[in-house]
């Protein structure tokens, strides 16, 4: 009962925000004795399961598809006129021959959690069900398809449409989704007749919301009050920080003094100039044509380029180029008619400060690694004091923290931003050895533009940068990256080491996950148990012994929990004796068990035990063992991955499954995992 008493608390405090950048009373921080973060999982999109946004138009699928003739998509999106928002202005094409679209959509909510997906436990429905209301303003017909549905006492008209023949007027109506399906919300524009008063500002919202949103509400009430508990909250996928580097191929090798090349398939996009940097870390401005593979640039290249796949230097590549992705002077906008990486430059950064500012939780940013030293400057001060924020939107409040980490683990190939990196310290230190894969040309690279980025931030946040925490990001199981930024001669010349004094980096921060895969034999051995694995599953989070006694060979020394307290006692002892200044951050951690077919039952293994009781309580246990031996504070705080994922083969990462759990049981028992995370904070 007194769970359930607190629940309600935490909800009601919330469900009653209105403001666009609440300023937070102090409470719920005041209400934290052990301070936990939170990473927010995926980009918001209409397939995740968070639904963090009032306005599901925010959360759509980041661009307008053509359809036409019977088909709903013809394949002429980049002849859309947009304007600055991105809203269509014309649904007469720009350029095309042979026009086929007469209508322009983009899904708002469709196969949340991914394919076919299943209601998650406890949870009754897919999304929520109940009345929506539409609205706009501007001329020309909207309307809503799939599973809404004009009932009785709605006021959409037939189709789920709403036409606005009134200029520069707001029009809404109402309509129903009875029963939440995979099939979900779509949300087309039928008609414009004005392209200087189009339909724009698009908005769909649950209707006992409705009058919330209109006061400036942005974030689902729901959304706001499973995340109550947590201190810091983490932006990394938010910041789409994983895609800013889009690898593109030419047909074959590129010759040195080439100003032009060939795509394997023809441009998608709207016509336009790009940023592109290539494998040698050589940097271009080049014109992309929409419906054609010929890219062209001016100047030409210094090197010639390998067919792909192909080597530069040491490093294997599988592309000819990258297009840079983000930049500070394209960021996005809250007028912007979608807020995801789809659209653009992440979330933008009035709303990710205003999430923080209504939770009274510390930020946690990820920086682009292509962002200029005027750009990161320009960026410290927006997030700290406002500086340069659209209009109605403030800065981090006063007695909140703000940590900044250039990228997410440069450090790891699997990632486009290892390559791209190593590029470019391939263009800085030309007569350096690459090392292998190119690694200490990316490791030099990256030691450079973190330390850089910390004396940036402290030139833009000015008297503020006592609140921020620049960090340099790096493996937990090798420190050696991490001695390797701090120790890179590339460019410390005679020192050897970087001068904490002059690039003000204050943590280093890890991922210490607990547990991966097993090899096929053991897999096959631990799924054979009775219990399908379940007690030996959870008696290796300590040992190499399962509960019946058999020895799981694959599983390290300690279990996969002394493996992570290993990693983290190796990093605080040399930090301790080497850079004692330096705090340690856990930037993701959590229960790391991928389910993938390792063996056939291990994927359904992965899956009970996450929804277990013994995994909050494991949960738990490694919380506090990182508490009691490394810290809890802001610049030693632990972030979980992450809110709200389903189970699947890439990982069982979500404290939630849906936010629908918590909509149905609004309780921090509401799943083992949160539960653990909520008593964390609670002790």
């Amino acid at each position: 009962m007194k769970v359930m008493v607190v629940a309600a608390a935490l909800l009601a405090a919330f469900v009653n925000a209105s403001t666009v950048c609440a300023q937070p009373d102090g409470g719920a921080a005041n209400g934290r004795p052990s301070p936990l973060g939170m990473n927010l999982f995926g980009d918001p999109s209409y397939y995740n399961v968070d639904f963090p946004f009032l306005n599901l138009v925010k959360q759509a699928a980041g661009g307008w598809a053509t359809g036409g003739g019977g088909h709903d998509s013809t394949g002429e999106e980049g002849y859309v006129p947009l304007d600055a928002d991105g809203y269509p202005t014309s649904l007469v094409c720009n350029g095309c021959r042979n026009q086929k679209f007469t209508y322009v959509h983009t899904l708002l909510i469709q196969n949340p959690g991914g394919n076919n997906p299943e209601v998650a436990p406890g949870a009754r429905h897919l999304y929520q069900p109940g009345t929506y209301r539409l609205k706009f303003i501007g001329r020309g017909t909207v309307s809503v398809g799939f599973d809404a549905r004009v009932d009785r006492g709605n006021t959409c008209g037939p189709g789920v449409s709403l036409t606005n023949d009134a200029a520069n007027t707001y029009v809404s109506c109402t309509f129903n989704v009875d029963q939440p399906t995979a099939a979900g919300l779509v949300l087309n524009i039928n008609a414009i007749r004005s392209s200087t008063d189009h339909p724009r500002d698009i908005s769909v919202v649950y209707e006992p919301y409705a009058a919330r949103y209109d006061a400036g509400a942005i974030f689902n009430p729901q959304f706001l009050a499973m995340l109550a508990p947590f201190s810091g909250i983490r932006f990394m996928d938010w910041l789409g920080t994983n895609g800013e580097f889009s690898p593109y191929s030419a047909t074959g090798p590129v010759a040195a003094g080439a100003a032009s090349l060939t795509l394997t398939s023809a441009w998608t996009e709207h016509t336009g100039v790009r940023d592109i940097l290539f494998i040698d870390g050589e940097r271009r401005q080049a014109t992309f044509t929409f419906g054609s593979a010929t890219v062209t640039w001016a100047g030409g290249l210094a090197n010639a380029m390998p067919a792909v796949p192909g080597k530069w230097a040491r490093q294997q590549f599988w592309g000819t180029f990258w297009l840079l992705n983000y930049s500070l002077a394209h960021r996005a906008h809250p007028s912007n008619a979608f807020w995801n990486t789809a659209a653009g430059w992440h979330v933008p950064i009035e709303i990710l400060v205003a999430l923080c500012n209504t939770l009274h939780a510390n930020a946690y940013l990820n920086v682009p690694v292509m962002f200029t030293d005027a750009d990161i400057r320009a960026l410290g001060a927006m997030v700290m004091t406002g500086a340069g924020m659209d209009q109605g939107f403030s800065g981090l409040h006063s007695d909140l923290t703000a940590t900044f980490e250039l990228s997410n683990e440069v450090w790891n190939s699997a990632f486009q931003q290892y390559g791209a990196v190593g590029a470019l310290g391939g263009q800085h230190w030309p007569g350096q050895p690459p090392g292998g894969g190119n690694s200490q040309w990316m490791s030099a690279e990256y030691s450079y533009r973190a330390a850089h980025m910390a004396q940036d931030l402290q030139m833009g946040a000015g008297a503020a940068f006592n609140r921020v925490i620049p960090v340099l990001g790096a493996q937990a199981a090798n420190p050696g990256w991490a001695r390797g930024y701090l120790g890179s001669n590339y460019w410390t010349g005679a020192a050897g080491s970087v001068d904490l004094r002059t690039y003000p980096i204050k943590a280093i921060a890890i991922a210490p996950y607990w547990g991966q895969g097993l090899s096929a034999a053991d897999c096959m051995a631990m799924t054979g148990q009775p219990d399908g694995g379940l007690a030996d599953f959870f008696a290796t989070l300590h040992s190499r012994k399962g509960a019946r006694g058999t020895v799981y060979s694959s599983v390290p020394d300690g279990g996969w929990q002394g493996q992570a307290q290993g990693w983290v006692s190796a990093y605080t002892s040399w930090m301790t004796s080497s850079h004692s200044p330096l705090k340690l951050i856990s930037y993701e951690s959590g229960p790391g068990f991928v389910g993938n077919k390792t063996c056939p039952g291990w994927p359904e293994l992965v899956t009970a035990a996450n929804r277990d009781p013994r995994m909050g309580a494991a949960n738990l246990d490694f919380l506090n063992w990182w508490k009691k031996n490394v810290g809890g504070g802001a610049e030693s705080i632990a972030y979980q991955y992450a809110d709200t994922a389903t189970q699947g083969g890439d990982g069982s990462w979500g404290a939630l499954e849906s936010i629908m759990q918590w909509v149905a049981n609004p309780s921090p028992a509401v799943t083992p995992k949160y539960q653990s995370l909520y008593e964390y904070t609670r002790e």
